[in-house]
């Protein structure tokens, strides 16, 4: 996926996808579910993968179906691989791309701990549909087996009050054992956090909330480390039919132009809310300040971007 490697975060946020576009400004909603089949003069003078093995859903020279591939998906991915640094699949929902890695990684034991309700219920139906007595749930803190596939599910910052976990701590255990580490970073976008830069292997986003940001897309993401990974991502949504719509995904894009401006007011404000109101704690109205700053261990699990500064 290209992307303007030198370039800043707000520079990828409007321009990653701009070889994609034609004249046009401003992207236009695609709306087709199927796309115009080449002719047989067209297949026989191609000589670009135009029409065989060698097409790429993530570099598509044509679009065929809108589950495989459809424009405006494909430049809302491109930015997303350049603003989260990884290729970025996306989903109908935040619920759907967790579910999409449990698909992906399959695991026999799943180590989670509090976090977003929608997450638990992903857990509840993969184990119905692998078997309950084949799929194991234990917390973070408990021990990891060794000799099964395990799922590290780390949220952070935690789903409702905000409380910011070591991703770091818990990639070492999980590495230690052969698992794998995903991330809930959905309250963390960039630029405040980076969660493969401190071990993650996978990491999901419910874009509904921060990447789309205007409560008008339902959106979710999910990005890893390489091309491979992508790609049987990619196949698998193709074959469960867990695509976005287009309006959704031009929402999408709309939004991810302003995203870095957004988070970083939004961090500060917050950051500031947070420390206002911890300074009235004890005073009989406010009895406790939830915020990931505000955390004893803050400094050492937030830089300056993450913790709101």
């Amino acid at each position: 996926m290209a992307s303007h490697s030198n370039a800043g975060l707000a520079t990828q946020a409007i321009h990653a996808d701009q070889y994609l576009s034609g004249p046009e400004v401003a992207p236009a909603i695609s709306t087709s579910t199927t796309f115009r089949h080449p002719t047989l003069d067209q297949i026989a003078a191609a000589d670009d993968g135009y029409f065989d093995k060698n097409w790429d859903p993530a570099e598509p020279s044509r679009h065929i179906y809108s589950r495989e591939t459809q424009p405006i998906t494909t430049r809302a991915e491109h930015v997303l691989a350049a603003v989260i640094g990884h290729p970025t699949v996306v989903y109908p929902s935040g619920i759907a791309a967790f579910f999409a890695i449990l698909l992906h990684v399959r695991p026999d034991v799943i180590a989670i701990t509090d976090g977003y309700h929608g997450s638990h219920v992903g857990i509840d139906l993969y184990r119905r549909t692998r078997g309950e007595d084949r799929v194991t749930v234990i917390k973070l803190d408990d021990e990891y087996p060794s000799g099964k596939k395990l799922l590290c599910w780390v949220e952070t910052p935690l789903n409702p009050f905000g409380e910011s976990r070591s991703i770091a701590k818990y990639a070492e255990k999980t590495h230690a054992v052969g698992g794998v580490v995903g991330v809930d970073s959905t309250f963390a976008p960039p630029p405040l956090s980076d969660p493969f830069k401190w071990g993650a292997d996978i990491v999901m986003h419910s874009g509904t909330k921060y990447f789309a940001g205007h409560s008008d897309a339902l959106i979710g993401t999910v990005s890893v480390r390489d091309k491979a990974d992508w790609v049987k991502l990619w196949e698998d949504r193709m074959a469960t039919g867990s695509v976005a719509g287009s309006l959704d995904s031009w929402l999408l894009l709309r939004s991810l132009r302003t995203l870095p401006l957004r988070i970083k007011r939004q961090a500060r404000t917050a950051t500031a809310l947070a420390s206002w109101l911890a300074t009235l704690q004890g005073g009989g109205v406010i009895e406790k300040v939830w915020h990931a700053s505000l955390q004893e261990d803050a400094a050492e699990l937030l830089g300056p971007e993450e913790a709101g500064g």
